[in-house]
């Protein structure tokens, strides 16, 4: 690829000399008349010190906690190292077209997802403020969990490591199960005496019976259910941290100091990070997206090393299920999976392309980035099992006991394994110091990518900015701020369930038929021209940025796959309960907080629908041509050279009739 893209610099050379003449007579006088009324988003914007930190920056921004704790758990269900197949096509023939038309989207137009949309098609650029509102949806759970983190941080800081595996401390109840104290009871007697630990002592398990079925025994005997029993990290993690308590409606007024302490400080990190604006969140990338990489390197080198990893990595690569590959829940899970994976459709990659210069090679930053997120992904994978093989084979359990995913293998099955480790608080610590660092990267670009948009639309307030981007945190800083009280959990799985849902695939369809059938994939094609330039050989023709390949992608797969994931989305809600968790701590959504979920899902397409309908009520009102909502607009720099799709060209004629 880099030796096509370089033989692009000679054509492109030629071919930008050439539209300047154009622009340069006809482009000013229209866009200060038209800045007067709304934000162009493409003057005096800040710039990125480097290309190095723009592409370190969309790596933070694309590779999340998810790509760590969701992808395993997502591989392992779904046939393993078979899994990586409808992974690999999904993001070859979905996710790479697809980040690309939005990196592209915001480096041809200089501006944020609120103008962007506009300058294409402005009857559709209520899709820019629908994926704004979809990332702010998502920021307010997201910096809840990074203050989770934070608050882990703490205490292994503090030396409080056995804190969270023991259970001999004030939150613990006598369904407490320790590891830790198992292995004491075990290392104190005959190495073939097996102990179970029962309310702070250690109790001799019979040689004619499992462990398992002595524990049940005792329980009972205690008149106690033995299902109730919880290991010390989930007591922690429920009890001693979240304080959970299961009555929503008396509890959501009770403010859990701890957590509410960490999420400002939180917010107060993201607030002097948005505030230095797009230099310093460069610098600060050199750092978020390159320390992870290097911790998750310790953690696979550690991992080989442990007693068991190959369980682990047997069980997650070398034991495919191919059959899986012909369900299509697999590739269901695949194309959702990778869509969250590489945050498209929230805005946010398409803001941070915004400030790069024209003539930046979007194309090979789209395969650096593609590449970074499934190695990630994939190698973070491996890593997750080696470390759960080893807690397996410590345990003498199956693997299957032993895999979780989402806040339960980060907060529960890592500490737990770490506790068997050599170095528990160094291994917990960097664990969770890796997690903070993939996290505060993507928050700060999602609350970068709300102001962003608010001094696109209104440029009136660029000279506020400071103001503004206090703004945006203090708003995104509210929206979650419930989430931190005793009850906060019900409000923290309604907006994780549904703020990036069914809308962010929507949106996601809308974006792409917006580019390629109404503005037109032969205008998108010349202005990835523009700036990329002309393809020089055969294979640059076909697999180019501007080739056959990316348009069939563009215009065949992503619409398609869009609607049908977006459909098998919405009837998924329908048909599953609102339920999370399981024993003492399950949460069932009251009828209320699920009306708020579906409200949720549908204002970012609400937004979408409802800009049109003003955008056109507009135009009516001021005698201008409806058509015109449908063309690009005035302040595009290319509109000089814009041609009408052959959408816009049926429309035209119908309307005529």
């Amino acid at each position: 690829m880099s030796s096509s893209s370089s033989k692009y610099s000679t054509e492109k050379k030629k071919k930008k000399s050439s539209t300047s003449k154009v622009s340069d007579v006809q482009a000013p006088e229209v866009i200060i008349e038209d800045n007067k009324k709304e934000g162009d988003g493409s003057e005096h914007r800040g710039e990125w010190n480097s290309k190095l930190q723009f592409i370190l920056t969309c790596i933070g921004f694309a590779v999340g906690l998810g790509n760590i704790w969701r992808f395993p758990s997502v591989a392992y269900e779904n046939g393993g190292a078979a899994f990586l197949i409808p992974y690999l096509t999904c993001s070859l023939i979905f996710g790479f077209p697809v980040l690309f038309l939005e990196m592209a989207l915001g480096q041809l137009t200089q501006s944020g997802p609120a103008i962007a949309y506009g300058k294409i098609v402005p009857v559709m650029k209520g899709i820019g403020w629908g994926m704004i509102c979809c990332s702010t949806f998502m920021a307010f759970f997201y910096a809840v969990i990074i203050s989770w983190i934070l608050l882990y941080i703490f205490k292994l800081v503090t030396g409080g490591f056995n804190d969270i595996v023991t259970c001999n401390n004030s939150w613990n109840t006598i369904f407490c199960s320790s590891i830790v104290e198992e292995l004491k009871c075990k290392n104190e007697s005959l190495p073939d005496t097996s102990y179970i630990f029962f309310n702070n002592t250690c109790l001799e398990v019979p040689q004619n019976m499992s462990s398992m079925d002595f524990r049940d025994i005792t329980y009972a005997e205690h008149n106690l259910n033995p299902s109730r029993v919880l290991s010390a990290a989930e007591e922690y993690f429920y009890r001693g941290m979240l304080q959970q308590e299961n009555d929503f409606i008396n509890n959501i007024y009770k403010p859990n100091w701890a957590i509410l302490a960490s999420y400002t400080i939180v917010y107060i990190l993201i607030f002097l990070i948005v505030w230095k604006g797009v230099k310093i969140i460069g610098r600060m990338s050199l750092i978020t997206s390159t320390v992870p990489y290097l911790i998750i390197l310790i953690f696979f080198i550690y991992g080989l090393t442990l007693d068991g990893s190959s369980i682990g990595i047997r069980y997650y690569l070398l034991e495919p299920d191919f059959s899986k590959i012909l369900n299509f829940k697999t590739w269901k899970a695949a194309a959702t999976q990778l869509c969250f994976s590489l945050s498209v459709g929230i805005g946010g990659i398409l803001s941070l392309s915004s400030y790069n210069d024209k003539s930046h090679n979007i194309f090979k930053d789209t395969l650096l980035i593609v590449f970074a997120d499934g190695f990630m992904s994939i190698f973070g994978g491996v890593t997750v099992f080696s470390i759960l093989g080893f807690m397996a084979k410590q345990l003498g359990k199956d693997i299957d006991e032993v895999v979780k995913s989402g806040t339960s293998l980060a907060f529960i099955a890592y500490p737990e394994a770490a506790s068997l480790t050599s170095f528990p608080t160094i291994f917990s610590l960097l664990f969770f110091i890796m997690l903070f660092l993939l996290g505060i990267s993507t928050q700060v670009c999602i609350v970068s990518n709300l102001s962003t948009g608010l001094y696109d639309q209104f440029m009136g307030l660029r000279k506020y900015k400071n103001k503004l981007s206090f703004a945006a945190v203090l708003l995104i800083y509210a929206g979650g701020f419930l989430m931190t009280f005793k009850s906060g959990k019900f409000l923290f799985e309604i907006f994780n369930q549904f703020s990036a849902s069914f809308n962010l695939l929507g949106l996601i369809g809308l974006e792409v038929v917006t580019v390629v059938y109404i503005y037109g994939i032969k205008n998108f094609q010349r202005d990835v021209k523009d700036m990329l330039g002309e393809p020089s050989n055969w294979f640059a023709r076909i697999f180019g940025p501007s080739g056959y390949y990316f348009a069939f992608c563009l215009m065949i797969v992503a619409p398609i796959l869009t609607l049908v994931l977006s459909i098998f989305e919405i009837v998924s809600t329908i048909i599953t309960p609102l339920v999370y968790g399981s024993g003492d701590y399950k949460i069932v959504i009251p009828p209320a907080l699920t009306i708020l979920g579906w409200v949720i899902g549908i204002v970012p397409l609400l937004i979408v629908l409802i800009s049109a309908i003003v955008d056109i009520v507009r135009r009516k009102k001021a005698g201008k041509e409806i058509l015109g909502s449908i063309k690009a607009s005035k302040r595009h720099h290319s509109v000089h050279l814009y041609e009408p799709s052959f959408v816009v060209q049926k429309i035209h004629e119908m309307m005529k009739k």
